[in-house]
């Protein structure tokens, strides 16, 4: 594979794959949105009945708190109507001031009516007149409150309590549905006799305008589609906020309200909730044939208030929840592959500059390698990085082999000029024999020295070859370590690059979860810090400040899962810091890798004076070669002397000349075969 291509797809790894980490993350985080949205329905569902109950704690309260009123002990204020009457015009002020009562009624321990109020919550006058001729006696409210049949607890008591229902006199005044929940209470004199019953109709729509708060709270989560669904004990609605049916108003459906009941028809959150559980599902709804994520919730009172055993369930689209993470997931894809796309666009880019040199340097070397051997070649050795480096240390060694092959042509060219010099001293030697056959006998000692001397100049000539072979070994290992050089630097080179790339990217990373980090920490503190506020606001409140204690500890929780959350993306970091620890370690890595260049970069300077010794010794065989021939020339004289005493020996005189001619031929032959190999090499 080549660098250019490692290089590559090392931008890919180190860029794509964080990249498709988070993508993973993201898509996972954004799976667990179902779960999610189921807890966060039944969160819903458990604030709204706590909402209620804390509410109907207050009614029931004020109905005790409304039969204290002084004025009812007077009993000549008793059986008056009118506004001016004085117990009606303090009823009027109750209504008008709590804004939930359509009707209050004070009726004797006979059953007769004492007073009634005769304006609306909103001040205006209502026709009450005919109340004042009712009898109550036989009401099972009356009744109930005569006899202390009260709904208690363990910390409550005093008021009978009705459940929501269709009122005939509040539907006759105010000419509607008339549902209505009732809270009534003994009113007792100084010795704790019983003189009167005290009762309240509440309208319903305090509890219904509690359930829309819920809806407006769902609606700005983007969760209009939601609905709320109020069951009474048995599992009958007796709320049904959905406001898909009806254009996003509240509307009553009286052929719903206390007749549909959801736990016999089968809906498993509700039979849940009406069985006194709470928690959340996923579900399909009968109707519209949708999926929902389902919380309910079974009311179990509040403040000491014990409740009415209602139920409340809040049902949402999954397919609307899931839009956000839909987005999200797209955006996310989008992301990765614009990332993609520009971490190609870098690698490529950055492996063709680092690639170039390295390629250039690559072609020097085959060219040398494989090519007419131009030893003139230089690479250039611009800047100061690692491939600078390289090619200046290219050019150094081919410097050196350059300079060697030099000298070795020029040892070879003067031994060529020897071997011939050689061969034509035996050539006039043996002229000579020939000529002065008479004198061969006496130099038969000086053929036999000068034959000596022949094989002398023929083993030298052996040894040159040999030592230019030995030069010739030496330059293919000095290549071979050059070669291997290369691939270790170019192995650096990658690595480097890797790690460099690493701790970059770590390095965003780390940056970006500080500053998310600080955010979350600052969000916690003002959370904090605004849960202690409300805690002492609730605590000032007293009694009335314990519902709003109970959101106040909601705040704390949330800031305490923030510190949690806080905590795991510290997680996160002390796993990006062990990536950094993993690019230092492959920079150590790359280190070493130099290391080892630096030592066969040493070997093969090592291998080039081996060549220099070689040539060296070429030279030293050279000069004895020469000796040599000068004995054999000192021999050739004596025989000249001589020659008229060696006649006995001419012929083997003449056959001695013509084997040191052989000789000296072949040796010729050896020379011309160096200077070949030597001539491969442009110098």
């Amino acid at each position: 594979m080549k660098i250019r291509t490692r290089l590559v797809l090392g931008f890919l790894s180190v860029g794509v794959l964080p990249a498709l980490g988070v993508g993973l993350l993201t898509w996972h985080a954004t799976g667990n949105l179902a779960d999610n949205l189921g807890r966060e329905m039944n969160n819903f569902a458990e604030s709204t009945h706590q909402k209620i109950d804390r509410n109907l704690f207050d009614r029931y309260g004020d109905v005790q708190a409304f039969g204290l009123n002084s004025i009812i002990f007077d009993r000549g204020a008793w059986y008056k109507t009118g506004p001016d009457a004085p117990i009606v015009k303090a009823m009027n002020d109750y209504v008008k001031l709590y804004g939930t009562y359509g009707l209050t009624l004070l009726v004797d321990t006979e059953g007769k009516v004492i007073a009634v109020n005769t304006v609306a919550p909103d001040g205006t006058p209502i026709d009450t007149a005919f109340i004042a001729n009712e009898n109550f006696a036989k009401a099972p409210w009356f009744n109930d409150a005569k006899n202390a049949k009260f709904m208690s607890s363990g910390t409550l008591t005093g008021t009978v309590v009705e459940d929501v229902h269709a009122d005939p006199l509040m539907q006759r005044v105010y000419s509607n549905e008339g549902l209505t929940l009732g809270f009534a209470a003994p009113v007792k004199n100084e010795k704790g006799e019983v003189i009167a019953v005290w009762k309240n109709f509440a309208n319903f729509s305090l509890v219904e305008d509690i359930v829309m708060d819920t809806y407006a709270t769902l609606a700005e989560r983007k969760l209009d589609s939601a609905e709320i669904t109020l069951l009474d004990s048995k599992g009958n609605v007796i709320v049904d906020c959905d406001p898909t049916l009806h254009a996003g108003k509240f509307t009553r459906d009286m052929n719903v309200i206390g007749k549909l009941n959801l736990a016999e028809k089968g809906v498993e959150s509700a039979k849940q909730a009406v069985a006194g559980k709470s928690g959340s599902m996923f579900a399909t709804h009968a109707r519209k044939q949708i999926v929902q994520a389902c919380g309910y919730a079974h009311a179990d009172g509040a403040l000491g208030f014990p409740g009415l055993g209602w139920s409340v369930l809040v049902r949402a689209p999954l397919e609307q929840a899931m839009t956000d993470a839909n987005a999200i997931r797209a955006q996310v894809g989008m992301v990765i592959g614009v990332s993609s796309l520009l971490v190609l666009g870098a690698g490529l880019f950055i492996a063709s500059r680092i690639s170039k040199p390295i390629n250039s340097l690559g072609a020097r070397m085959k060219d040398i390698a494989e090519g007419e051997g131009d030893l003139t070649q230089r690479v250039p050795a611009n800047g100061n990085d690692e491939i600078a480096t390289l090619s200046s240390s290219f050019n150094t060694f081919v410097e050196k082999i350059h300079t060697t092959i030099k000298q070795v042509a020029t040892t070879t060219n003067e031994l060529a000029a020897a071997a011939t010099q050689i061969a034509a001293s035996a050539e006039e030697m043996a002229s000579g024999i020939t000529r002065q056959e008479q004198q061969t006998s006496q130099v038969s000692a000086a053929v036999v020295e000068m034959s000596a001397s022949v094989g002398e100049v023929a083993q030298k000539a052996k040894d040159v070859n040999l030592a230019s072979d030995a030069a010739r070994d030496n330059a293919s290992k000095g290549g071979n370590i050059v070669q291997q050089t290369v691939s270790e630097i170019m192995g650096i080179a990658e690595d480097v690059g890797q790690s460099a790339e690493s701790v970059t990217e770590l390095g965003k990373q780390s940056e970006q979860i500080g500053e998310i980090i600080q955010v979350i920490n600052e969000i916690a503190e003002q959370t904090n810090l605004l849960a202690l506020n409300a805690a002492i606001e609730a605590a000032r409140a007293g009694e009335h400040g314990r519902g709003f204690a109970v959101v106040a500890d909601e705040v704390r929780k949330l800031a305490e899962r923030t510190t949690q959350a806080t905590d795991e993306v510290a997680k996160s970091i002390k796993a990006i810091q062990g990536q950094t620890g993993n690019a230092v370690q492959q920079i150590e890595a790359g280190s070493n890798r130099v290391n080892k260049g630096v030592e066969l970069a040493t070997n093969a300077g090592t291998a080039l004076k081996s060549i220099v010794e070689g040539s060296a010794r070429l030279s030293e065989m050279v000069a004895a070669i020469a000796a040599a021939a000068e004995q054999q020339s000192a021999a050739s004289e004596e025989i000249t002397r001589s020659v008229e005493q060696i006649s006995s020996v001419t012929r083997e005189t003449s056959q001695g000349a013509s084997q040191s001619a052989q000789a000296a031929a072949g040796l010729s032959e050896q020379a011309e075969r160096l200077r070949s190999l030597v001539g491969a090499f442009k110098v």
